[in-house]
């Protein structure tokens, strides 16, 4: 299956305050150029084919706030589908919360398959809100978010993902994930989302984890592979909407912070 990633160009005719959670603005103008994607978030189906990020300011995330009249935004959206039709209507201007909007498709990525990289080391941003969940009780009703990038919970949301829209590939055991990929860095922070009128809690930073296991075996090949295809559907719950995302960098060696980050990512990574 093929994965196509559409990056759009976003501006606005004068300044104007959006909502708290800027992917808000980016479903809305997708809605308005793809009458599939318009029905298909309307589906409570999990783990749904595609993802929409937050808008990005020379590539920062935008939580909320105000947008500049002055300022090119962008966003990304990724999917399994082939059929969404956007190259049918690759531009758009609309009347949204009082201010025109002019969207405009700037390019189209496809990445047909995904292999291993050999790599031993991995260095995760998780750039917006991550909201990672243990499995869940039987009776469980309301959602339960971890503020750690626990390398079982990461991987199994993406082998879940995977597996239900690729053909299937083998990790192992939780505690099989756990022994195989190891954080050996990071420095993450609790932070809060307003979506709606719900406060998620989720986290945002950095982790650098090490593979251990040996090359050729299904985990050391399955991991690799599912740490790459979260750079297009990221991570968790509610990646579809913008959290959860993330930019994965296989390296042959660990990442280093930069000099004035090592007192905190020091003592919270406990070296």
């Amino acid at each position: 299956m093929v994965i196509y990633k559409y990056l759009f160009n976003v501006r606005v005719n004068h300044d104007v305050v959006i909502p708290p959670f800027s992917s808000k603005v980016s479903r809305t103008l997708l809605t308005l150029v793809s009458p599939l994607y318009k029905e298909m978030i309307e589906s409570k189906s999990p783990l749904k084919p595609f993802r929409v990020t937050v808008l990005k300011d020379s590539g920062v995330s935008v939580m909320g706030g105000t947008l500049s009249k002055d300022k090119i935004y962008s966003f990304s959206f990724t999917t399994l589908k082939e059929d969404f039709s956007i190259l049918q209507n690759p531009s758009l201007k609309t009347e949204l919360w009082g201010t025109e909007f002019q969207m405009e498709l700037s390019r189209v990525e496809a990445v047909s398959s995904l292999e291993p990289s050999d790599k031993k080391f991995f260095h995760v941003k998780f750039k917006t809100p991550t909201l990672l969940q243990p499995p869940r009780p039987m009776k469980a009703k309301s959602n339960r978010f971890v503020l750690f990038p626990y390398s079982p919970f990461l991987v199994k949301s993406l082998h879940a993902h995977w597996n239900k829209y690729m053909k299937p590939i083998k990790v192992g055991s939780y505690l099989r994930v756990l022994y195989s990929l190891r954080e050996i860095n990071y420095s993450v922070s609790p932070i809060s989302a307003q979506y709606g009128s719900n406060k998620i809690r989720g986290f945002t930073g950095w982790a650098t984890f090490e593979l251990k296991a040996r090359r050729g075996t299904n985990v050391r090949n399955g991991v690799d592979i599912l740490l790459q295809y979260a750079n297009y559907v990221g991570v968790g719950k509610s990646r579809s909407i913008g959290f959860g995302e993330v930019e994965v960098t296989p390296q042959e060696h660990p990442y280093k912070p930069k000099e004035g980050q090592g007192v905190e990512n020091g003592k919270r990574a406990g070296i």
